[in-house]
């Protein structure tokens, strides 16, 4: 009968006990399973950073080029097509049926005549009825001391205009009123809420 050796003892075993024995050590199945299991983790792991990466590059945030300014009408001040190279602004978006909205209102009013060389501008997103729109800013008119638009959307019903989507969505955002600081290098300065405005235009020095 052929025989082999156990290399560290020296101590030979049949052929037929070290089968018995290598039949009799179940972890060397669990260790296979775990590494198939770490491999799994490891992949996944990489695609989820991946994709995390991709939204991030698609993502709204401070430093990104500011989007372009699509609305359906200017309803006061005259109309802004485009960010002027060397201008500041405060893009503020807004909606009818927030009060949250209406109590902002007063904050932009002042900040605007504070900061005379920044351009404030007021954007009405996801209405019911963009239709209210205009009553609403007349009856504020006297309140409402900075340019004031409604969004671009396919109806006066349809929610989620050009400037909703382009803006407050892709920079993640879910509420109102929120604002957005366009430096005077074309480019997002700030991102955030409304009452925090004039502390950030003081820290960014307009």
């Amino acid at each position: 009968m052929k025989k082999s050796l156990f290399p560290l003892s020296g101590i030979s075993y049949p052929n037929s006990f070290l089968r018995e024995q290598r039949q009799h050590r179940p972890w060397r199945k669990l260790t296979k399973w775990f590494f198939c299991l770490l491999g799994i983790l490891i992949v996944l792991s990489l695609a989820s950073n991946l994709c995390a990466a991709t939204q991030d590059e698609h993502k709204l945030h401070v430093g990104s080029p500011a989007p372009k300014i699509e609305v359906t009408k200017w309803i006061k001040g005259a109309p802004i097509d485009s960010f002027e190279a060397g201008s500041s602004y405060v893009v503020e978006f807004w909606s009818t049926t927030s009060t949250a909205c209406k109590a902002a209102v007063t904050n932009l009013t002042y900040l605007s005549h504070h900061y005379k060389k920044v351009t404030f501008i007021g954007v009405s997103i996801d209405e019911k009825d963009q239709r209210l729109v205009r009553p609403y800013v007349e009856k504020m008119w006297k309140k409402m001391e900075f340019h004031v638009a409604i969004d671009k959307q396919t109806s006066f019903t349809a929610h989620q205009g050009y400037m909703a989507v382009n803006w407050v969505l892709a920079a993640h955002k879910r509420y109102v009123p929120l604002v957005f600081v366009v430096g005077n290098d074309g480019n997002i300065a700030w991102i955030g809420e409304a009452k925090n405005l004039g502390v950030e235009l003081q820290k960014l020095s307009f």
